[in-house]
């Protein structure tokens, strides 16, 4: 639940304005406590960096309004994210 949360609020504040690079620190930090908040601990868990390519993909999905996923395979090295969101799609 906590996640939805998330999720709602950062595409509700990519809606309103694209974010500060301040925010962009927040998110990356947010969610990098909430990965190493996990149990059991990941043991090999890799790094997060802030993508500006995926914010301004997200911002055209969400203008676009469209209820599908982006082609993982336009996506590079971000696809490991779009695949689990597809798979947990449906």
């Amino acid at each position: 639940m906590k996640t939805t949360i998330y999720f709602v609020a950062l595409i509700w504040s990519v809606v309103g304005e694209m974010f500060t690079e301040t925010e962009r620190k927040e998110i990356v930090e947010l969610h990098t406590q909430l990965r190493e908040s996990v149990q059991p601990p990941a043991s090999n868990m890799l790094m997060m960096r802030y993508s500006p390519e995926l914010e301004t993909l997200a911002e055209k999905w969400i203008v676009n309004c469209t209820s599908s996923l982006a082609d993982p395979k336009t996506l590079d090295e971000h696809v490991a994210g779009v695949s689990t969101l597809v798979m947990r799609d449906g």
